[in-house]
């Protein structure tokens, strides 16, 4: 029987802080309210979003084509087996407000069809809802998600292993003053894969099958109405069901920005540091820089500039391996050709730095074109084609693939 080591100090101090964290949150909602014209409402836009309407129900239904084409190398083998694939995603957004209160669910279903390989064929359902009930001065959020699905995780594992994710979440954010706020947020997170999903000779539920509970807490600055800058701190717990060497703290504390839509640069980023402490003797503590990106840059009206990043700490599905950082950046160019054609270009890349003992270094790029015609409204359909490859030390692990077809996008 594996014993679990006690919480050390950092994990004290760090639920110390959460607990006066929330403290302060109490104290704030229970000061006096402000001036009129400082609330905020919770339906901002869904108004506009919601294109078909039954009474107070706003609804968004969409279906996606993600793939109608050939897939070179359906397994991610050095040895490439093809196919034909059909991959599509109908979905219904739906906000229902209530006096004050609204709610809003998002409900989708991904399919996957190959015509040789029926073994690769899946239906992916997931869901999401979220309650929102903002107050004078005080917004209270309530929610839960969930996934049921075949698809490959999006990284290192190549196995279309069947999974489970289930997550909740609730937090409360306080108007201080007509510009700063104050956000706590709490999330519980479940991931489950099945028993006999195996790969690389490990079983995916006894190194990556876990439980998480996280809090955020973070001071939001609203410089403009394009613009808000934010300080927040984290503290995460991971417990591995069938790894408890695997167990893990984790304080989190990044600065950022957020862009709204109509700005210049739109959306949102974050940089800051991760100190990652292991409870078990299976991994070792670290401290790492951390940083997200999700930016938008639209130049004049015919040319748009896309940027993500992500740099972060993952769990490995490795015995050896138990974690890596990864690296990752995308950038993408959309360019209007005149009339309704245009064209996107994209370029990955995704770097493996593994921190166990053997040290591995991984990496993946793919680059990837879309000629694409634009119907009425934002619906559209095109053809796309994507490369990718994969480069390791060790020869099990390359492979290269060409993937090329229609891809149709069409909301009501």
């Amino acid at each position: 029987m594996i014993r679990r080591p006690a919480c050390t100090g950092p994990g004290r101090r760090a639920r110390a802080i959460l607990r006066a964290a929330v403290a302060a949150a109490v104290l704030l909602c229970a000061a006096p309210p402000p001036a009129a014209g400082q609330t905020r409402t919770a339906d901002d836009d869904f108004r506009s979003r919601g294109r078909m309407r039954a009474g107070p129900l706003f609804m968004r239904p969409s279906v996606t084509l993600d793939r109608l084409g050939i897939d070179t190398n359906v397994f991610n083998t050095p040895v490439p087996q093809s196919d034909y694939v059909v991959a599509g995603t109908p979905r219904l957004e739906a906000w229902l407000p209530v006096r004050r209160v609204l709610v809003t669910t998002d409900v989708a279903a991904g399919m996957e069809y190959y015509r040789e390989f029926a073994g690769e064929r899946s239906i992916n359902p997931r869901g999401s809802m979220q309650v929102e009930v903002p107050l004078r001065r005080v917004t209270f959020t309530a929610g839960g998600d969930y996934l049921r699905t075949r698809e490959r995780p999006p990284y290192e594992i190549d196995l279309r292993a069947r999974r489970e994710e289930v997550g909740l979440n609730g937090g409360v954010t306080v108007e201080v003053a007509p510009r700063f706020d104050l956000a706590l947020a709490a999330r519980r997170f479940r991931m489950r894969f099945d028993a006999a999903a195996f790969f690389a000779g490990t079983y995916l539920a006894e190194t990556l099958n876990r439980d998480e509970d996280s809090a955020r807490l973070a001071a939001r600055w609203r410089r403009t109405a394009l613009s808000t800058f934010f300080f927040a701190g984290e503290y995460r717990e991971a417990r591995f069901v069938r790894s408890p060497e695997r167990d893990s703290e984790n304080t989190i504390v990044t600065a950022g920005a957020e862009f709204h839509p109509r700005a210049l640069v739109s959306g949102s980023g974050e940089i800051g540091v991760r100190r990652f402490l292991a409870r078990g003797s299976g991994v070792t503590d670290i401290t790492r820089v951390v940083a997200r990106a999700d930016l938008s840059w639209r130049i004049r009206t015919s040319t748009a500039v896309t940027f993500e990043a992500e740099r972060d700490i993952r769990y490995s599905f490795r015995t050896d391996d138990p974690f890596y950082v990864l690296n990752r950046y995308r950038i993408g160019v959309t360019r209007r050709l005149g009339g309704p054609f245009e064209v996107t270009v994209y370029y990955t890349q995704e770097v493996y730095d593994h921190q166990g003992r053997t040290g591995r270094r991984d990496s993946v790029w793919s680059t990837e074109s879309i000629l694409g015609y634009r119907l009425r409204g934002n619906n559209r359909i095109g053809f796309r084609v994507r490369y990718i490859e994969r480069g390791s030390v060790t020869e099990r692990w390359r492979y290269d693939g060409l993937q090329a077809g229609m891809v149709f996008d069409y909301g009501l």
